[in-house]
Parts: structure tokens; sequence; C-alpha cells
């Protein structure tokens, strides 16, 4: 007797996730509808291996599916892993887009339960839109990043370097009314004036 040897791809299984989805969207039973959202997130996690382009269309059906039935962190999280892959594809774009949604629909969750992932997010968006020169975008975030931790005991010490990344940015429009104009903001945090990082935007706003 011969041993027939199956050898079963990434594809493969991708593939049988994908008809698994298809069955249950086909079923009149509301929870088959979370149950097709984690079957095009699973065929999405294999494709990440082998396609991109593949890997983000079944997420995004995922997206939909999780967002039918009210998951908006599970619909969040792949939204983030979705503008995580269009960064590997330097697709900065889209990215920002994926990010901001992903942002977006942590923010929605009732109670707020999804901070960490939602600044993630943000910084990610404030990051590439920094990247393409839209600089406005990426100061509003970290001036609400700054606002949010003085708040917050865990997270003080990072409000210089969420008022630093902002200052940088104004300095990016070279214009020293605008500078001067945020170096007066910045002092929400009282203890900015006397550090090096606000005497750095200080010196270069006015060179």
């Amino acid at each position: 007797m011969v041993d027939c040897l199956v050898v079963v791809t990434g594809d493969t299984v991708a593939k049988m996730y994908l008809k698994l989805a298809g069955c249950y969207l086909k079923s009149k039973d509301g929870h088959c509808k979370y149950e097709a959202a984690m079957a095009y997130m699973h065929a999405g996690d294999i494709y990440k291996k082998i396609s991109a382009k593949d890997a983000i269309s079944c997420l995004c059906q995922a997206v939909n599916q999780f967002l039918e039935v009210g998951r908006f962190q599970m619909a969040g999280l792949n939204c983030e892993v979705i503008g995580k892959l269009y960064e590997l594809e330097q697709n900065i774009e889209k990215a920002i887009v994926y990010f901001e949604r992903g942002a977006d629909l942590f923010q929605s969750e009732e109670p707020f339960t999804s901070a960490d992932q939602c600044n993630r997010c943000k910084q990610k968006v404030a990051q590439f839109s920094a990247q393409l020169e839209q600089y406005p975008r990426a100061i509003v975030i970290y001036e609400d990043f700054a606002k949010e931790s003085l708040n917050k005991n865990l997270s003080k010490s990072s409000v210089t370097g969420y008022l630093l990344n902002a200052g940088l940015r104004q300095l990016c429009k070279a214009d020293v009314v605008v500078i001067s104009n945020a170096l007066e903001r910045y002092e929400l945090d009282p203890t900015f004036s006397g550090t090096r990082e606000y005497k750095f935007l200080a010196v270069s706003g006015c060179s």
C-alpha cells in the first residue's frame, strides 16, 4: 500500500477559513456573524505571511462583520493590524486611514477600556502625518496627549516629550509668531519652561 502525503499549505488553510466564513454568513443566526468575523480574521492572520493584499482584504471583511455585531474593540484591533500592513507596504496614506479608524473605534468603547490601544494608533497617526508634512494634525495629537498626561500620575513624565514633539512640528511651519504662541500654550505644564526641551524650541524658533 502506498501512503499518500497530503501537504496543506497556508493558502489552503486560509481559503478553508474563507469558505467557513461564507457558510456562517448564510445562516440566519445573528451569532454567526461574529463567527464569520473570526473566520475572516484567522484567514487574514494566515495571509499576513503570504500576501499583504489578501490579508488586508480578509481583515477588512472581519472589521465589517465585527461592526455588524457591535464588537468595536475587535474591529479596532483589526484596523490596527491593517494599518501595520500598509505601513510595511510603505503606503503611509492608507496606514493613516486605518490607524485613525482604529483609534476612533477603540475610543467608542463604553466604558472607554481601550485607552492604550487608542493612544498607540494615535501615535502612529501623528508620526505619519508629520512624515507627510501634515503638521497641524500631528500637533493636535501631541498637544492632546500632553494635556491628558498632566492629569495622570503614571504618565506625567511623558508630558515634556509630547510637548517637544508638538513644538518640533510647530518649528516646521517656520512662523515665529506661531511658535511663540505655542510656547505660551505649553506653559500648561509649569515645569516645561525650565527644561532643555523648552529652551531648544525657544532658541530654534527665534533663529
